[in-house]
C-alpha cells in the first residue's frame, strides 16, 4: 500500500472515531480532525444543558467560564497519541459518549483534569502546547534517550522531548506547507 494512500486511509479512520465519539454527544462542540484528534472546541451555544455537567464541571465553569478547548484522553493516563496508535487500539471501540477529557484555558495556561469527584488544576504541558499551535505532529518518533521527536513538516519544526515530556530542542527547517498527518 502506498505512503499516501495510507495516511489518508488513517486520517479517515480518525476521524470516524471522533465522530463516533461526538455522534452520542449532545453538547455542541466542533472538530477539525485534518488538526487534532485530541483537540475538540466547544461551540458558541456550549454548554446547551449545563445542569448535566457533573458538579466539578459546573464549580469550573463558574469560576473560570467556558473552556478554550477540551483535550479528548483516549487511555486513563491521558498521554498523546499518534494516530497510528489509536488507529490500531481504536478500531474495534464503540463508546457511547464523549470519552474523559481535560479543559483548557490558553490565557490562563492551565489545563483542568476531571478526576472522579474532584479535579486539579496543571500548567500546560510543552507538547501540549504545541499541539495548541500547530496541531498533532505529522511523525513521532522514540529517541534512544527515552523521550521523543516530533516532526511538523508543514511548520517546519522539529522538538525533541525528554522521557518527562520536557522540550530539550528544537530545529527549525523550511516548511513544507500542507501536509498529510500520518
Amino acid at each position: 500500500m502506498n505512503k499516501k494512500f495510507a495516511s489518508l486511509f488513517l486520517r479517515l479512520v480518525c476521524a470516524a472515531m471522533m465522530l463516533t465519539f461526538l455522534a452520542g454527544c449532545e453538547e455542541d462542540v466542533n472538530m477539525n480532525t485534518d488538526f487534532s484528534i485530541h483537540l475538540v472546541n466547544p461551540g458558541p451555544e456550549w454548554p446547551k444543558k449545563p445542569k448535566k455537567l457533573e458538579p466539578t464541571q459546573q464549580e469550573v465553569l463558574a469560576k473560570y467560564g467556558k473552556p478554550d478547548m477540551f483535550r479528548v484522553f483516549y487511555n486513563k493516563t491521558g498521554a498523546i497519541q499518534t494516530r497510528g496508535e489509536l488507529g490500531k487500539e481504536m478500531m474495534d471501540k464503540q463508546p457511547k459518549k464523549l470519552p474523559p477529557q481535560s479543559w483548557i484555558y490558553t490565557q490562563r495556561g492551565i489545563e483542568v483534569v476531571f478526576e472522579g469527584n474532584t479535579y486539579r488544576e496543571q500548567p500546560l504541558t510543552d507538547q501540549v502546547r504545541l499541539i495548541i499551535k500547530y496541531g498533532d505532529p505529522e511523525e513521532v518518533k522514540a529517541s534512544e534517550y527515552g523521550g521523543s521527536q516530533w516532526m511538523y513538516f508543514s511548520a517546519g519544526k522539529l522538538y525533541k522531548f525528554s522521557p518527562a515530556g520536557r522540550i530539550i530542542e528544537e530545529k527549525t527547517f523550511p516548511g513544507m506547507g500542507s501536509y498529510i498527518k500520518g
